[in-house]
C-alpha cells in the first residue's frame, strides 16, 4: 500500500500509477492499456519508460520503446529505473552489449537497486576471453576457460 501512495505522489494521476504498477508487476497488455487511456504518463519519464517496455513487449514496436526510454533518460539521467526499462527494451530486441552497458549505468547510480541487480544476474552476464585478441568462439579460448575455471572452482576445497 505505501508503493501506491509513494507512486501516487510522483506521478500526475491516478490511471498513470495503475499503469506503472501493473508493468512492474509483468502485467504488460493491462497496463499498455492503461496507459493509452490516459496520455499522462508523458509528463513522467519513469511512466514513459514502463510504457515503453509494455509496448516493446505486447505491440513487438521495439524502436518505438527504445527511442521513448531513450527521451525518458534525457528527461531523467539519475533514475535506475528508467535504465532498468532500457536494458530490457535493448535485451528483448537481442541487443544484450547495450542492454549490459545501460544496466551498469543504473547500477553506478545506485549499486545496491534489486531490480537491476537480479536482471544483470538473470541475463548472465559473460567474463571477457581469456585471450582477447582471439574469437571467444575459438577452440584455444574455449579450452583455456574451461581450464581457468576448473582451476578456481578446484582452488575453493584446497585446505591452506
Amino acid at each position: 500500500m505505501s508503493q501506491s501512495i509513494e507512486l501516487n505522489e510522483r506521478f500526475s494521476s491516478n490511471e498513470v500509477t495503475e499503469g506503472v504498477i501493473l508493468a512492474r508487476q509483468g502485467h504488460f497488455k493491462d497496463a499498455l492499456q492503461v496507459f493509452e487511456q490516459n496520455l499522462g504518463f508523458t509528463q513522467d519519464p519513469t511512466a514513459m519508460s514502463y510504457y515503453a517496455l509494455s509496448l516493446s513487449v505486447v505491440e513487438r514496436d521495439h524502436e518505438q520503446g527504445i527511442n521513448l526510454c531513450l527521451m525518458a533518460l534525457r528527461r531523467d539521467s539519475y533514475n535506475p529505473d528508467i535504465y532498468l526499462n532500457t536494458a530490457k527494451v535493448l535485451f528483448i530486441q537481442n541487443r544484450k552489449f547495450q542492454a549490459v552497458k545501460a544496466i551498469r549505468k543504473g547500477l553506478l547510480l545506485d549499486s545496491k537497486h534489486k531490480s537491476l541487480l537480479k536482471f544483470h544476474q538473470k541475463i548472465g552476464i559473460r567474463k571477457r576471453p581469456v585471450l582477447s585478441f582471439l574469437s571467444r568462439r575459438s577452440i584455444i579460448n574455449i579450452l583455456l576457460g574451461k581450464l581457468n575455471v576448473f582451476r578456481v572452482s578446484s582452488s575453493i576445497f584446497t585446505v591452506r
